[in-house]
């Protein structure tokens, strides 16, 4: 127990090595609102932002205010996919990163905002990728790749109600 409690401290502290935190007019310099701003060695985006309470930062703006704290560039953008209220009021916005309209594995970030202003914000947002998002693999060809690579004699989408069973949780409408 005691090591694992060791090593545990362990990842935290160096974690916290590679992060850094920046306040008052360091803050600034990512946004003029901002109170602090976390970042480490994955991205030059901040990790964590969150805004001063004097400042008005408005959510309905979404992921725009953020653009210049993120570096983002035009082939860049956001798209909601979840909006979940709390029992203290705030609502959390969580947005996936999308690289010229394909979506980033990971790329995530979430607005907490309350009465319409942005509280804080966090996640990860991968900065300059250049990438191509036309896939180099025929999509044909990667199923045939990871078919071979798991070597499963049979798979569940060989048996229909097993299949069924799987995606909505019973087989044919009757419960298990």
């Amino acid at each position: 127990m005691r090591k694992i409690l060791f090593t545990l401290g362990m990842m935290i502290f160096c974690h916290s090595l590679m992060a850094q935190l920046f306040t008052g007019a360091d803050a600034i310099k990512f946004h003029p609102s901002a109170k602090a701003v976390r970042v480490d060695n994955r991205s030059h985006a901040p990790l964590f932002i969150s805004f001063a309470e004097n400042s008005f930062v408005a959510a309905s703006s979404g992921m725009e205010n953020l653009r210049n704290a993120l570096k983002m560039r035009s082939l860049d953008s956001w798209q909601l996919i979840r909006n979940d209220a709390d029992e203290l009021g705030m609502n959390h916005l969580r947005f996936q990163q999308l690289y010229q309209g394909v979506p980033v594995v990971t790329g995530e970030y979430i607005l907490h905002e309350k009465n319409g202003k942005l509280v804080a914000a966090n996640g990860i947002f991968y900065d300059g990728l250049n990438l191509s998002p036309v896939p180099s693999v025929p999509e044909s060809a990667a199923i045939q790749i990871a078919i071979n690579n798991i070597g499963a004699t049979k798979y569940i989408w060989q048996e229909s109600n097993k299949e069924q069973e799987a995606l909505v949780g019973h087989s044919n409408g009757s419960r298990l």
